[in-house]
């Protein structure tokens, strides 16, 4: 099971090799939206960006994929909700795509980008005016590196919780970051399954659906593996 969640996402020409395992996995009821994410996962990874009607990038077709994830989000159910959560994620990219194209509209008026996000929210279509978490998207105009008196020729956006995020083509495109190098061990509190992570002197002990560290959550735990969701993947740690 650990083998269909890799730490580092895998190279394109392995992409479906590992949508094939992914397809003949068994797996436990409480892990099918895993599976079903990581498939979409893959898709991601596989885009290539194509243009709509107006020239503007087009909206790939596992948005809707991630849409679904979101809308039956569980709070209570710790993989439903950690799923739902890197969905955001991926959804946030997409979206601030769409924000681009109205920020550059002001541009192409202005000759620099707003002081305020406000000065282009009411361009965009309603849904797009928060990001996936409800909350005020992050917006700072920038000046271009050295060039700290030329404000306004650059900008940064993501989502509140996420502020540099990054956009859709750098993270399809990239290697996700190893996650750290944790000393795990299962415990039992309580008569609940708990793993123990220790990292540089210090440690956390926490249950399925509690936080290991900054943006990773333990979603599920198995037989000497665990489920992880990192910002923007799911991935498997042994111990």
């Amino acid at each position: 099971m650990p083998e269909l969640f890799p730490v580092q996402s895998p190279a394109v020409a392995e992409l479906g090799k590992q949508a094939a395992a992914l397809n003949a996995a068994a797996v436990p009821t409480e892990l099918k939206v895993a599976v079903q994410f990581q498939k979409t996962y893959l898709k991601i990874l596989a885009t290539k960006e194509t243009k709509g009607s107006h020239g503007q990038p087009a909206e790939p077709d596992w948005v809707n994929e991630l849409r679904a994830f979101v809308a039956v989000d569980r709070e209570n159910d710790p993989v439903v909700h950690g799923v739902a959560e890197v969905a955001r994620a991926w959804l946030a990219r997409v979206e601030m795509r769409s924000i681009d194209a109205a920020l550059r509209q002001y541009y192409r008026r202005n000759v620099r980008f707003p002081e305020q996000f406000s000065a282009v929210e009411a361009s965009l279509a309603e849904g797009l005016r928060r990001d996936p978490w409800g909350e005020a998207w992050s917006y700072e105009p920038r000046a271009p590196e050295g060039l700290a008196k030329i404000a306004g020729q650059r900008y940064r956006i993501g989502p509140a919780r996420f502020p540099d995020l990054g956009t859709l083509d750098e993270a399809a495109g990239g290697k996700r970051p190893a996650p750290p190098a944790w000393k795990i061990a299962p415990r039992n509190i309580g008569g609940k399954r708990t793993l123990e992570f220790r990292l540089d002197g210090s440690f956390v002990t926490v249950e399925a659906g509690g936080v290991a560290g900054p943006s990773t959550r333990l979603l599920y735990i198995g037989d000497g593996w665990a489920l992880m969701a990192g910002r923007d993947q799911l991935f498997a740690v042994t111990f």
